[in-house]
């Protein structure tokens, strides 16, 4: 039986919003989110300018799930 995969839904890229939405769960992050590859809140790939949104701390049992995530660019003249 196949489990279940959590889905992030992806928002419209905008750096302003990106950066001020709040962080979601560890949980149901895909790879390249948790990699810093990906913005967290949105999920669209990340380049240069990318913006630290800091970490996200969760376990599962006796396993850490903290994870470093990132969002994108804000935009020019913000």
């Amino acid at each position: 039986m196949q489990k279940p995969t959590l889905v992030v839904p992806l928002r419209p890229r905008s750096g302003a919003v990106c950066a001020q939405t709040p962080l979601p769960a560890p949980y149901g992050l895909t790879w390249a989110q948790q990699a810093g590859r990906a913005c967290v809140v949105c999920g669209q790939q990340l380049t240069t300018g990318a913006v630290s949104r800091g970490w996200i701390y969760g376990k599962h049992g006796a396993h850490r799930l903290d994870v470093e995530v990132w969002c994108c660019p804000k935009p020019e003249g913000s």
